[in-house]
């Protein structure tokens, strides 16, 4: 079952409407584009588990949250997802990154995949599909991947920014 979360943000509305004003450069739109992702990536991620370890601070030892369970896998939709991936390996630098690469077909319009190079532990982790502009999947294609990847991995998200959405499938 596909639900679709939108995030009504006001600095994630802010910054998406300055992202698709003509006027906004090309430096500023990169900017915008590694920020959005941050944040709608820190917003999909907002129901990772953690376990408490314990640790010694300055002054005292203490149990703190750390993140438990399932790796992560971070996976654009080539070449526009790239982008959205650096920006949110930033805050989890260990999550393994895949690509997925399509094309629309200019005669049919449907997309065409390419190339496919995921993690080989990929049914162990959280999957998060990155296409920001959502300019080859459409929610008719989001949910043929994900009946595909859906027969070996248990928790997959697709992180766009079209209405800045997190689908969850």
């Amino acid at each position: 079952m596909t639900k679709v979360h939108t995030i009504t943000h006001p600095l994630v509305q802010h910054k998406l409407t300055i992202m698709r004003d003509k006027n906004t450069g090309t430096k500023e739109f990169r900017e915008l584009t590694h920020e959005l992702s941050q944040l709608i990536g820190y917003e999909a991620m907002r129901n990772i588990k953690t376990e408490l370890v314990e640790i010694e601070t300055p002054l005292v030892k203490t149990k703190a949250p750390v993140l438990a369970g399932r790796k992560l896998a971070l996976i654009p939709i080539l070449r526009a997802g790239l982008a959205m991936a650096d920006a949110i390996a930033d805050f989890v630098p260990n999550a393994k990154i895949g690509h997925i690469g399509m094309y629309r077909d200019p005669n049919t319009h449907l997309p065409v995949e390419y190339y496919c190079k995921l993690p080989c532990d990929i049914e162990n982790r959280d999957v998060f599909l990155l296409d920001p502009m959502r300019a080859i999947l459409n929610l008719s294609v989001f949910s043929l991947l994900l009946k595909e990847l859906i027969k070996f991995v248990k928790h997959i998200q697709m992180l766009k920014f079209t209405q800045v959405q997190l689908m969850k499938g």
